[in-house]
């Protein structure tokens, strides 16, 4: 038998004010093919407290920490981050969308 990893997904519910977190791993880009969205997404590993999560990073968090660190992500690894929430439009409906910014 193989066992599959559990690969748990941050999630809005997983964010409160002041959330932050470490950046452990460079990340990936996954293709339409493997997910639910119309264009390929980089996703990167970040731990909050003692859990690590896969999130799929959007375009304006990923130019925050670019600013900041410069786009090699191996860079990256071991930053901290600070997450905050914003309700967006998503296809036609208003979510919670997680960003977040490098601190320094």
């Amino acid at each position: 038998m193989v066992e599959l990893p559990t690969i748990t997904y941050l999630r809005a519910e997983h964010i409160t004010p002041g959330t932050t977190g470490e950046i452990i791993d460079e990340g990936h880009i996954r293709p339409t093919s493997e997910t639910s969205f119309k264009q390929d997404v980089f996703e990167i590993g970040v731990k909050i407290g003692d859990v690590n999560f896969a999130w799929t990073m959007n375009k304006k968090s990923q130019r925050a920490l670019i600013g900041k660190w410069g786009s090699d992500t191996k860079k990256w690894i071991g930053k901290q981050i600070k997450f905050r929430t914003e309700q967006r439009d998503v296809f036609g409906k208003v979510k919670d969308v997680i960003f977040a910014d490098p601190i320094v």
